[in-house]
């Protein structure tokens, strides 16, 4: 048997160990990281072979992916993007990984090195690519959350709702980083505009509520976390701000009563998970 056809062996094996992997996930089996490891382990014997193999060198960085190693998707991904350095697709699924990589390394100095690199990858792909909105907030992200760069990230989050004025994400962003800002009422303003395009979301509500806590009205804080039980009257955590807002203006009763719903609904789902495992 000459390579080629030792190749084909290990990628028919691999293929049938990926369809059985991904019918063990969709039925929420936890045996199913181990099949996509066997899977893994038929196609890099193949890519030993067909070492110049773009598609399968993506395949097996893409199953890292899913068994979240990024690390080592990354090693994978980076050699097909040797082989066609055109594949944008490819490109920003690399900027993903290496922003997940900053989860798995430890030392500072490596985060900030991954989401450098994120950072970068990020913007070559937005040379090719520059109405992907998606991107423009992904890229936001990093510069808000982790490099600290306001203003940069605020562009990046301008970008994306000039490409989607209505997109859900970028408006969240703006107002999370204008409430990082200090700008409370540009914050108000832009979870007001998110209530407004999905007014039976409880989280905008929420949001405002919190803005408003943190501005020292708690009577708007209590007006607005009412909206949002309104919306979602089984969340334990809204009736516990709720609590910690009347206790604010001295509502001693109402937040005793908000505190006696908030364990009611604890006890309610622990007594569901437990009739569950039960079964």
């Amino acid at each position: 048997m000459n390579e080629k056809e030792i190749a084909t062996k290990h990628l028919v094996a691999g293929q049938y160990f990926l369809n059985v992997a991904e019918e063990l996930e969709e039925k929420g089996a936890k045996e199913a990281e181990s099949y996509y490891c066997k899977a893994i382990e038929c196609y890099t014997k193949a890519a030993e072979i067909e070492f110049d193999n773009k598609d399968l060198l993506e395949r097996i960085g893409d199953l890292y992916r899913k068994i979240d190693n990024p690390l080592r998707a990354i090693e994978l991904h980076e050699k097909a993007l040797k082989i066609d350095p055109t594949d944008q697709k490819l490109l920003r699924k690399l900027a993903e990984e290496y922003f997940s990589a900053t989860f798995k390394v430890k030392l500072s100095f490596e985060k900030e090195r991954y989401y450098i690199k994120s950072e970068k990858l990020f913007l070559k792909y937005l040379r090719h690519c520059p109405s992907d909105a998606d991107t423009w907030i992904s890229l936001g992200f990093i510069y808000h959350h982790y490099l600290k760069e306001y203003e940069e990230a605020k562009q990046c989050y301008d970008k994306a709702l000039e490409l989607q004025p209505n997109n859900i994400k970028a408006i969240t962003h703006v107002a999370e980083l204008q409430r990082r800002l200090g700008n409370y009422e540009e914050a108000i303003k832009l979870y007001e505009r998110r209530c407004e395009i999905t007014p039976n979301d409880h989280h905008p509500f929420w949001s405002i509520a919190s803005v408003h806590a943190e501005m020292g009205d708690f009577q708007k804080a209590i007006d607005y976390m009412k909206k949002a039980i309104e919306r979602a009257p089984q969340s334990s955590a809204l009736w516990e701000d709720l609590e910690d807002f009347y206790a604010h203006i001295g509502d001693y009763n109402s937040a005793k009563e908000c505190r006696n719903k908030a364990a009611e609904i604890r006890s309610k789902r622990i007594n569901q998970e437990k009739s569950v495992q039960g079964k």
